[in-house]
C-alpha cells in the first residue's frame, strides 16, 4: 500500500524519539503519556504561537456517576460538533453516558482517548482501540479536528501518535471508518473507488484527502438510511404483506436491553457468522468468536444507548437471523445491522470513525449515508 508523506516509521534505533520527515518530532517522556511535537510549518496563525501541540491519553470515568473531567467531556463535545456540522443533526453522535460506556473498554478491546491541546486548549482527539481476543494486528483509529484549526498538521500529528502507540504493541494494520452524507455522490462529483466491491467516496471531501495523504486505501464503501418518525404506513404495510407471504416458517421475535436466555447461544453463534460471512475485502480481520458471555458484556455497554434487537426464528425454532434498532432522538429513528463493538460511531471490528481533520463541514441535506472503511498496512512492523 502506498505510504503518504506523513507516513511514520517505527522507532528508531529502539530510542525514545520517532518523527515523520519535515521536521515533525515526537518525544516520548516519562510520568504521563505525553508527546510533544514542536514544528513552525504547523501554525499559519497569529493567534497562537509556533509551538505544535501536545497529544495527551486521557481515561474515560470510571462508570454511571463517575466524576467527567473536563478533558473527556470537551472529547465528547467535539464528537457531537462534527456529526453536528456533518448531519445537520446530532442523531449519529454518541451520548455522553454511551461515550462513557464504550471507551472504557473491556476484556476484548482495549480503547485509548487522547487529546490534542494547544495552549491549554483542546483543538483535536484521537482514539485507537486494540482487539485483545483476535485480530491482535490490527488497530483502529480515529483522527478529529476541530473546525477552526483544521488544515495546519494537527491531524497528521494526532494520527502519527496512534500509529506509534499501535506499532509499539505490535499492530502492524490500521483501520478507520468514516461517515459522509450521499447527497454529493447522488450529484454526481468525482469519486474515490472502493478497491473492494463497487462504490467510491467524494474525493474531494475532507475525510478522503486525509486518509489518502496519510498512505490508506479506501477498502469498502456500504449505505445507510435513516426513516423519519412518524411516517405514513401504507407503503410499509404493503411492503409487510408482501415478506409475510414469503415467510410463513418464520416468526419475528424482538428484545431490548438483554438477548432472551433461550436464544442466547444461538445469537453469539450469528454473532460469529457475522464477523466472517460480511465482505471484509482486504481489511485483514480474523474471525471473532462470541459466546453468552461477551454478548452479556456487549449488552452491558448498550445499556447506555438507544438498541433494540429483532430475532427472526425459522423451522426447527431455530434463530435464523438478527438485527438492530437504534433510535436517534426524539423525532427520528434508525433501522440497520448491528454496531459492532456497541458503539454507534465504530463498525468493523476495530473500526472508528476518521473524522474531520482538513476543513469545516456543510450540514448535510439528507440523512442517507455512506459508510467508508479505510486501511494500512505497515510492512516495517511485520
Amino acid at each position: 500500500m502506498p505510504g503518504g508523506p506523513f507516513r511514520i516509521p517505527a522507532r528508531c534505533n529502539g530510542g525514545p524519539d520517532f518523527g515523520v520527515p519535515g521536521g515533525v518530532l515526537f518525544r516520548l517522556t516519562a510520568g504521563p503519556r505525553l508527546w510533544g511535537v514542536t514544528s513552525s510549518n504547523l501554525m499559519n496563525s497569529g493567534e497562537l504561537s509556533n509551538a505544535g501541540p501536545t497529544v495527551e491519553r486521557i481515561n474515560a470515568p470510571d462508570g454511571p456517576g463517575a466524576r467527567i473531567t473536563p478533558d473527556f467531556r470537551a472529547f465528547h463535545e467535539l464528537g457531537v460538533r462534527h456529526e453536528l456540522a456533518l448531519w445537520g443533526t446530532a442523531d449519529r453522535a454518541a451520548t455522553l453516558e454511551e461515550d462513557i460506556a464504550f471507551w472504557r473498554g473491556n476484556e476484548y478491546e482495549e480503547r485509548h482517548v487522547y487529546v490534542a491541546r494547544l495552549e491549554e486548549r483542546i483543538v483535536g482527539c484521537g482514539t485507537l482501540t486494540l482487539p485483545l481476543s483476535e485480530n491482535t494486528t490490527t488497530a483502529g483509529v480515529h483522527v478529529l479536528v476541530d473546525a477552526p484549526f483544521c488544515r495546519r498538521g494537527f491531524g497528521s500529528v494526532i494520527l502519527g501518535v496512534l500509529e506509534g502507540v499501535a506499532k509499539d504493541r505490535g499492530r502492524s494494520s490500521f483501520d478507520g471508518y468514516c461517515g459522509e452524507p450521499i447527497a454529493p455522490v447522488l450529484a454526481g462529483v468525482p469519486l474515490l473507488e472502493a478497491a473492494s466491491g463497487s462504490g467510491g467516496v467524494p474525493r474531494d471531501s475532507a475525510s478522503t484527502r486525509f486518509a489518502v495523504h496519510c498512505g490508506y486505501s479506501l477498502e469498502q464503501v456500504e449505505t445507510n438510511s435513516s426513516l423519519a418518525l412518524p411516517f405514513d404506513g401504507t407503503h410499509i404495510d404493503a411492503l409487510e404483506a408482501d415478506a409475510r407471504s414469503r415467510s410463513t416458517a418464520y416468526s419475528v421475535i424482538t428484545w431490548s436491553d438483554r438477548c432472551p436466555a433461550e436464544f442466547v447461544e444461538a445469537y453469539a453463534r450469528l454473532k460469529s457468522l457475522m464477523s466472517t460471512e460480511v465482505p471484509i475485502a482486504g481489511l485483514g480481520w480474523e474471525g471473532e468468536a462470541w459466546d453468552a458471555a461477551r454478548v452479556r458484556q456487549e449488552e452491558a455497554t448498550l445499556a447506555y444507548g438507544r438498541f433494540g434487537r429483532i430475532g427472526f426464528r425459522g423451522p426447527a425454532q431455530r434463530l435464523r437471523g438478527t438485527g438492530c434498532l437504534y433510535r436517534a432522538g426524539s423525532s427520528g429513528g434508525h433501522a440497520g445491522g448491528d454496531f459492532p463493538g456497541g458503539h454507534p460511531g465504530g463498525p468493523g471490528p476495530s473500526g472508528t470513525p476518521f473524522g474531520n481533520a482538513g476543513e469545516s463541514c456543510q450540514p448535510a441535506q439528507s440523512s442517507a449515508g455512506l459508510a467508508c472503511r479505510y486501511v494500512r498496512h505497515d510492512m516495517e512492523c511485520q
